[in-house]
This record gives C-alpha cells, structure tokens and sequence, in this order.
C-alpha cells in the first residue's frame, strides 16, 4: 500500500525547480506528486504545468 509524505513550502508565483527522487526495487512501485494551494485542494500536478531543462 501507497506511504505518503508530505511537506509544506511557501512559494512566490512563478516557476520552480524541484527534484524527484525515486527507486523501483520490485517493479511494482507508484510515484505520485501532487499539490495543493488557496483555493484548490491537492491533485496531481498536471504534466502540462511541468518542464524540464535536461537535454
């Protein structure tokens, strides 16, 4: 069954870079990064508000 961990961070409006770390030692893991804010409760964070800077 899913662990989850959480943390609180206060954050400006705008981009941030942030890091996932993750490990699948049986190949049957679940990776799951949400957020929640004023007004709106948490949900995964949309693949369309992501980026990244690796080439």
């Amino acid at each position: 069954e899913p662990v989850r961990r959480r943390g609180f961070i206060p954050l400006a409006k705008g981009r941030h870079a942030i890091t996932v770390e993750f490990f699948d030692s049986a190949g049957d893991e679940h990776l799951e990064v949400s957020w929640q804010g004023p007004g709106f409760a948490r949900v995964p964070i949309p693949a369309a508000v992501l980026f990244s800077d690796a080439p």
